[in-house]
């Protein structure tokens, strides 16, 4: 999508590694929206027995390896996101 500034942006699914430093910490915690400029819009959780849960997370939903992320952002952020999701 093309922003009226002319800026590119993506939606992106990237999931987390273990031992990936977004691994094992809260939304808030992460802080991914400061720290790389990707606005964070689902998170989907394995949730056991083959489900899946995708929801809209908030600063208190934790993190951890094998989690997918939907994130909107320019492909320069992204890439900062996906040094923290590895």
């Amino acid at each position: 999508m093309t922003l009226d500034n002319g800026e590119e942006v993506w939606v992106e699914e990237l999931v987390v590694a273990e031992n990936a430093r977004l691994d094992g910490k809260t939304v808030g915690e992460a802080d991914v929206r400061r720290q790389t400029g990707v606005t964070l819009v689902a998170l989907r959780q394995d949730i056991g027995d083959g489900r899946v849960s995708t929801i809209v997370p908030n600063a208190s939903t934790r993190m951890s390896a094998g989690d997918e992320l939907i994130v909107l952002g320019t492909r320069e952020q992204l890439s900062q996101l996906e040094q923290l999701a590895r």
